[in-house]
């Protein structure tokens, strides 16, 4: 019962800071996230989506989702130009990881630049400058009772993704795959990826670098991975996403 609150608990958190807004248009690539391969029902959610918004007080901005790296939000400033392109100045990123006895979200400061240029049946996404993060602007972290906010919550995120990083680096240096489809399930993009990296980052045989070595012997990046798998697997395909999925997507509005 507990746990099934605080998942509740969870995600009406989600809701609230990824909600109160209208929405003015939604452009959705016509690529398909596909969980497995001949299902009965054919998959309805796309690998990407742009969301253009609007608040009561006439701010419209765009986020850019995908499955791919769920659980975060690319907002930026969004134009139209008179030949119906869409320019998308990217200025931050929201993220959340939940698990049953809290969660870690936060905002980092963004940049990049996304063209969706128009066709005759929809827009075609180009990336006309690379997508990087920057400084983490907003923290908070539950754990069990306890909330860390403000600075508390800010250094704490902070520190999260700055070691989240390193790992994530180490991974990909031992040869894993480029990118995974989901967090805890198999789909046709390949294992899961909670399963295929938990063996190797906790076996006591593997050698870290010298400078996660501190990290993995104090139960650290344990504690990471259980409590922000979502976050490890959100910057691990971020740059695939957005150099192999995105980028030459087509996009149709709906």
């Amino acid at each position: 019962m507990r746990k099934m609150f605080n998942l509740l608990t969870g995600l009406l958190f989600l809701f609230t800071i990824f909600s109160c807004a209208t929405v003015v248009k939604k452009i959705e690539s016509e690529k398909k996230f596909i969980t497995k391969e001949n299902a009965v029902f054919e998959s309805k959610k796309s690998v990407s989506k742009l969301t253009i918004k609007e608040n009561k007080k006439g701010k419209i901005w765009a986020e850019l989702s995908s499955p791919f790296i769920s659980w975060s939000k690319i907002i930026g400033e969004i134009k139209e130009d008179a030949t119906g392109d869409l320019q998308f100045y990217i200025e931050s990123i929201k993220y959340l990881a939940n698990w049953p006895n809290g969660w870690t979200s936060g905002e980092s400061e963004a940049s990049g630049k996304i063209i969706f240029q128009r066709t005759e049946t929809g827009w075609q996404a180009k990336i006309a400058e690379p997508f990087e993060t920057w400084e983490v602007i907003k923290g908070e972290v539950r754990y069990f009772d306890d909330y860390y906010r403000d600075d508390a919550g800010l250094k704490k995120v902070k520190n999260r993704l700055t070691r989240i990083k390193a790992v994530n680096l180490f991974l990909k240096e031992n040869n894993f795959s480029k990118f995974y489809g989901h967090v805890w399930f198999k789909t046709t993009y390949g294992e899961p990826f909670r399963k295929s990296l938990r063996k190797f980052l906790f076996d006591k045989n593997i050698e870290y670098p010298e400078y996660l070595i501190k990290l993995k012997e104090s139960g650290t990046i344990r504690r990471d991975f259980e409590e922000s798998v979502g976050l490890f697997f959100m910057d691990y395909n971020m740059e695939y996403y957005f150099n192999n999925i995105l980028e030459e997507s087509s996009f149709m509005e709906k």
